[in-house]
């Protein structure tokens, strides 16, 4: 009677007609593809991120108000600031006392950094400005400040010939033992490349050239008698060939008075003395300054820097530039006079260098 309906016991999978895969008809989502589903994820930042959205309370106006109101304070004193240190250098290099010291009651940074990496300090000592030095020292500056071209307040004041600042300074813990520095020497109108103790001897400034002969002096009998790193890095500083050429500046310079100072210091250096006493004399003997050849013949002298054996060389110049001071000086400490010397002597034909030569020369 009628149609039979037909029962497919079958529960496996079945093929779909249209997509060749395989769907299963015991999903609960019956009729869709697994692959048509999106997949679900868990982004555990997203709770976060959430809520730090939520949480985000943008500024009140009365916080807006504050920011704006610190902002401008900054500016404030900043602009300040800067009116101070133009005041300050200005009153600097105009010398002008009554004004830096007022600067500095206003509330200027004596350590303000200028020009050149220039302090206020700096500045005065180029300037030549003494009392504007002192007044800047006494405020407590940093008297060690290096500016860009490596100078320091030391420097300018040696070639300045402050010799009373030189002096404050190095109370006030100002280091002598600095590397030389381009200086403009305004005696000979030229730049120099020179440290504290040569620009003092260039410019003739004796009694800087004692107290920084004397406080360098210091430093290497201190170091001498430590073992410690850090001394030796001083040791190779201070133990350099300042020295040798502050006694050369005073050679062509004519200062004299520069030149025992300068050798005492050298008696000091107890580890790597460069000092060339017989290429000191040549030069000074060939100077054909008599006065400065005496001093630094006595003083390498005094100091034992010279050995006798060297008098030969310095006898025959002595003869050659006419320098009988020096010549006699020679034969009294038993230099023996050979017939090269007397040869020289007789070029020149000088009566007083013959009357100290001996009728049979050796």
């Amino acid at each position: 009677m009628g149609c039979t309906q037909s029962t497919n016991t079958t529960t496996g999978p079945k093929i779909h007609p249209e997509h060749p895969k395989v769907v299963n008809n015991t999903s609960t989502n019956a009729g869709t593809p697994v692959e048509a589903r999106p997949a679900t994820t868990t982004n555990l930042n997203d709770d976060t991120a959430l809520s730090t959205t939520t949480n985000t309370i943008p500024p009140s106006d009365l916080e807006i108000a504050a920011k704006a109101q610190q902002e401008e304070l900054l500016r404030a004193k900043s602009d300040q600031e800067r009116q101070h240190r133009v005041a300050l250098f200005r009153a600097t290099k105009d010398g002008d006392v009554e004004a830096v010291q007022q600067a500095l009651i206003n509330g200027a940074n004596v350590n303000s950094i200028g020009m050149w990496d220039n302090t206020p300090l700096i500045c005065a000592c180029q300037y030549g400005f003494d009392q504007v030095a002192g007044i800047l020292i006494e405020a407590e500056c940093n008297v060690n400040a290096v500016n860009e071209k490596g100078c320091t307040a030391l420097h300018h004041a040696a070639i300045e010939g402050l010799s009373e600042v030189v002096q404050r300074l190095l109370q006030k813990g100002a280091k002598p033992n600095v590397k030389p520095a381009k200086l403009y020497n305004p005696k000979i109108d030229k730049n120099e490349m020179l440290d504290p103790l040569q620009a003092a001897t260039a410019v003739g400034d004796i009694e800087s050239v004692r107290v920084l002969a004397i406080t360098l002096g210091e430093i290497s009998e201190r170091v001498s008698n430590s073992d410690t790193a850090e001394d030796a890095v001083v040791d190779d500083t201070v133990n350099s060939v300042s020295e040798q050429q502050a006694l050369k500046l005073a050679i062509q310079r004519g200062t004299t008075l520069a030149i025992l100072p300068v050798l005492e210091l050298c008696t000091k250096r107890t580890k790597n003395n460069t000092l060339d006493g017989l290429v000191l004399l040549k030069q000074a003997c060939d100077s054909k300054n008599e006065a400065i050849t005496m001093v630094l013949l006595e003083g390498l002298q005094t100091f034992k820097m010279i050995e006798n054996e060297q008098s030969f060389e310095i006898m025959n110049k002595a003869c050659e530039n006419e320098m009988a001071l020096v010549l006699k000086n020679l034969l009294d400490n038993g230099a023996v006079v050979d017939e090269e010397t007397v040869a020289i002597a007789q070029k020149s034909n000088n009566p007083a260098i013959m009357a100290l030569l001996p009728a049979n020369p050796q």
